[in-house]
């Protein structure tokens, strides 16, 4: 703050204006309307928010999300057909999905895997977690370690039904913090098929191979020995 004088006789009204290059808050909450029936946009805005922070992205979109399903209605604003766009025009762009969408007939192979249409198709990259229950997680890393970074997550899958039919919401977070850290150690876990800080000699885990995120597989519990047992040396 400076302080502004005026050193004449006559009296002087000063405007001062700042100007900051933040475009967003730091944190943003947005809920979508599902029994709003006489809503233009039962979304509540948040199939837009979402394709438009995706569509904004400079080099690279993190995306881990149970559910994607395009919305043929929606000619701009459907998440889906953004990360499909950003792909194409050289944003690297990685998803993790859960296995039982490679199936062919599956809730969301059409939308990940198909030949015509499908993520993987127009140059996303994807890695499915194998796991014994499923991978759950929506959150979206956008432009990590750059200045307009972008944390998304909440509830919502992006389908039809998650926009405008379940009740849902999603945080939007300017992010340079340990939060977004956290979600990006989480998302490369997966996406190494747990596998960096794994035990790969468990017998468990040779018992049980497509459990691969188990925390068995994943935590190494035992203290280290050998250990003295009357008086001799164990392993």
């Amino acid at each position: 703050a400076r302080q502004l004088r005026n050193h004449g006789s006559a009296s002087v009204q000063v405007t001062l204006q700042i100007e900051t290059d933040s475009q967003t808050e730091p944190v943003r909450l947005v809920f979508n309307q599902p029994d709003c029936l006489d809503c233009e946009d039962r979304s509540g805005g948040l199939r837009h928010e979402i394709s438009e922070a995706i569509r904004w992205a400079e080099k690279t979109i993190d995306v881990a999300v149970y559910g994607l399903r395009q919305d043929a209605t929606q000619d701009r604003d459907d998440p889906v057909a953004a990360l499909c766009q950003a792909a194409e025009e050289g944003v690297t762009v990685r998803l993790i999905a859960d296995d039982e969408f490679e199936r062919s007939g599956s809730s969301y192979f059409e939308s990940i895997f198909s030949d015509e249409g499908g993520l993987e198709n127009c140059g996303v990259h994807i890695e499915v977690v194998r796991s014994s229950k499923i991978m759950h997680h929506k959150f979206l890393l956008i432009d990590r370690g750059r200045k307009n970074a972008t944390l998304i997550t909440g509830s919502t899958n992006f389908t039809p039904t998650g926009f405008t039919a379940n009740h849902n919401h999603m945080y939007f977070l300017a992010a340079h913090t340990a939060l977004f850290d956290s979600f990006y150690d989480e998302f490369e876990q997966l996406w190494g098929h747990c596998r960096a800080p794994r035990l790969e000699g468990s017998r468990r885990c040779s018992a049980y191979p497509n459990n691969e995120c188990t925390s068995a597989c994943t935590q190494d519990l035992n203290e280290e020995g050998p250990w003295q047992l009357g008086g001799h040396r164990v392993s």
